[in-house]
This record gives structure tokens, sequence and C-alpha cells, in this order.
């Protein structure tokens, strides 16, 4: 007769205990995993009339410009040739202006696979509003070309607002068209005119966007695009092919740790806004998550946060272009120092947003050099900046009248 040891017995016990262990593991990761993950409602109220829908319906109906155009190039002053290119935009235009003058409402972008072929619209709008700034001057009426610059300045501010990361981009491709034309025209302009302007700017840079601005909207859109992939509401088979990937399955999302990326993706969008509260030279870079997923699914924010600091900064040097000006029109010269321009022509020093102080002013030959010291935060004498402004450690200053800086062998704006 065999006989059951002891021994046996506490191993079938410890392994029934161990599978049960594991079983509630199992379960309770289950339970975890398949959490309610709650986003935020974004509703955001469409104004009625909404602005966003004239401005889309006029861009849309404009003659498109290739590359090398008149349109395009920004150096092109001919009256003649700018005329007849514009005159077949010219109601369009005019409807695009009257957007400006109306509250815009874009509605809520639902996920990061939605296309907006209306952006490149605006872009064409912006280089059609500084094409007619260059007729404007060419016929002697700089008050009339600033106002166009500005119009173009003014979409840029709209297209970002209440908008995710690539409406920002958009917006800020069209601000910048804008100044670098109304960097051009500033020299022109009566002190009347440039007081004019300068109002008109005062208030299209308190209505831009922020970064932080931004990127709230970009994590709402990211996390609603993160719920609707677990819910296989998105085919990633069909986005993977039609990015050149190969066409794979959906991952089992049963037994995916889905509110562990759910809240690194939360996480890392809230490291990036109190970064980008902060003065630039404070701001410190934030890694990218480590898993593949999340990596996927979010955008540089890095690189967007240079090109907006950049917007931000030429919109100031041209603001204090504009003082100047005013103050010349009215004493005959340029001001020995900054502050002579406050409170009357600024409300206070022009700071640099890039530096600890004001931006950089000194006179000379009956002239002036106005500039920032820019992404790398040294004072390179006013020599323009040459490197990729997108970079920290971009060589070179932002200098007033050469705002229009491009990359080398960059494409015309």
């Amino acid at each position: 007769m065999r006989l059951k040891t002891p021994g046996k017995r506490v191993n079938r016990v410890g392994l029934s205990v161990l599978a049960t262990f594991c079983l509630v593991v199992m379960v309770l990761y289950l339970v975890w995993a398949n959490q309610p993950l709650v986003l935020e409602p974004n509703d955001h109220p469409l104004p009625e009339p909404n602005g966003f829908v004239v401005a889309m319906d006029a861009a849309s109906r404009l003659t498109p410009s290739p590359t090398g155009s008149p349109i395009t190039n920004r150096s092109f002053t001919d009256p003649k040739v700018l005329r007849d290119k514009l005159e077949a935009d010219k109601e369009n235009l005019a409807n695009m202006r009257k957007s400006l003058g109306m509250e815009w409402g874009i509605p809520v972008v639902q996920d990061s696979t939605q296309k907006f072929p209306y952006l490149p619209a605006f872009r064409e709008a912006a280089r059609k509003f500084a094409a007619e700034s260059r007729l404007a001057l060419a016929e002697g009426r700089p008050g009339d070309a600033m106002q166009r610059a500005l119009d173009a300045v003014e979409l840029g501010g709209r297209m970002g607002k209440r908008s995710p990361l690539i409406h920002h981009l958009a917006g800020l491709s069209a601000s910048a068209i804008g100044t670098d034309q109304a960097d051009r025209v500033a020299p022109a302009l009566s002190a009347a005119q440039a007081r004019s302007a300068g109002a008109r700017l005062d208030r299209i840079v308190a209505a831009f966007p922020t970064p932080a601005d931004t990127f709230r909207e970009e994590r709402w859109v990211t996390l609603s695009t993160l719920l609707r992939i677990y819910r296989n509401e998105l085919d990633l088979r069909a986005a993977s092919a039609e990015q050149g990937g190969a066409r794979r399955s959906n991952p089992p999302w049963f037994f995916y740790p889905k509110p562990w990326t759910y809240q690194t993706i939360g996480r890392w969008f809230r490291a990036h806004l109190a970064e980008a509260e902060k003065p630039y030279r404070e701001r410190r870079p934030i890694p990218l998550p480590g898993d593949l997923l999340t990596r996927n699914l979010v955008p540089s924010l890095d690189r967007f946060l240079l090109a907006a600091e950049k917007n931000r900064a030429t919109l100031r040097i041209l603001r204090t272009e504009l003082a100047l000006q005013e103050y010349r029109g009215q004493h005959g010269a340029y001001p020995a120092t900054l502050a002579l321009l406050v409170p009357r022509y600024l409300p206070g020093a022009p700071e640099d947003p890039y530096g600890s102080g004001p931006l950089l002013y000194r006179t000379g030959h009956g002239g002036y050099r106005l500039y920032s010291v820019g992404p790398n935060r040294k004072d390179d004498g006013g020599a323009s900046l040459s490197g990729d402004y997108t970079r920290p450690n971009a060589e070179g200053d932002l200098v007033a009248g050469q705002l229009g800086y491009r990359k080398k062998n960059a494409r015309a704006q």
C-alpha cells in the first residue's frame, strides 16, 4: 500500500495557492487594463456667423500660385504684373479680410488622422496679402501696404486659435509671410501710419494663441486618438499602409496596459505645458516617453516651441520698429535709447523673448540697429541669423529689416 507523504500534499497545496494567486493577479490586471478611460469634454461653441467658414470658402476659391511666380517671389515689385495677377482674386481676398473682422470657430479635431485641405489655401491667402502689400508699396501707398501685410499676420493668429499643433504651425508660416513684408514696409511709414499699424499689431499679438494653448488642444486630440485606437475605431492597418508600411492587424487591446499609456501621454503633455509657460531661458527639454506606441502618437513639441518663440520675437521687433518710426516722424530722428519710447510710444521697454533684458538697439548714420539675441541667447553683434532657428544653438541674431530670414536653399515663401 502506497502512503501519501506530507511533502507531496504541501506541494499540491502550494501549486493550488500559486495558481489561485496568478489567476487573481490576472483578473485584477485585466480589470485595471480595461477600466473606462475618461476624456474631458472639449466642446467649442461655434459662432454664428462664423468667420472661419467665410475664410475657408474664400480661400478655397483662390487661384494657386506656383513656386517662383510673382505672387510667391517676395522681391517682385512690378505693379502692373502684380495688379494683373491679383485681379482675379480681388473679391476672394476682400472676403478673407472680412472674415478677420468676425469671430472664428474652428470645429473640434477628433483625432490625428483628420486631413485639413484648407490650411494650404490659407497659406495661399497669406502670400496674396503680402503681394497686395508689395503692390501698395510700389504704388506709393505705404499705409495700405502695412495693413495688407498685417492681414497675413492676423490670419496666422486666427489659424492657430483653439486648434491643434498642425494649425498653429500653418499659422506661424502665414504670420512669418506677413511679418517679413511688414518689416520691409515699416521704414516708409509716416508717424500717423506707424501709430495706426502699431495699435492693430497690439490687438493681433494679444489674441495670438500661445504654445500652452496649442499644447492643451494637442493633448486632447492625442488622447482622443488613443481612445479611438483602443476601441478599434481607427484602422491601424490602413494608416500603416498609407505611410508605406506593411498592413498589420490591430493588436489585442484587451490585454494591453491601456491606462499606463494613456496616463503617460497625459503626464508628458502636462510637463510640456509647464515648460511652455516659463521664459525661454528657463525651459528644459522633455524626453520622449519610453514605449513605442506613445512615441508614435506624440508630436515633436520642442522644435515647435522654438518656431513659436521666433514668431513672438519677430512680432516684438516689428512692434518696436513701428514705435521708432512714429518717434522719428514726430521728432525728425530716431531716439538715442529705447527708453525714450516709454510710455508714449510703447507701454514698457520691449523685452527680448530670448534674452534677459530689452531688445538690443543702437543708432548711427541716421539709422539704427535693432535685434534680438536669437535662439542661442548670445549677442552676435547684430549678424543676421544663419542657422536653423528651430535649433537652440542657431548662430546669429533676429535683426530688424531682415526678419524674412529663411534657411539656405529653402523654397520661396
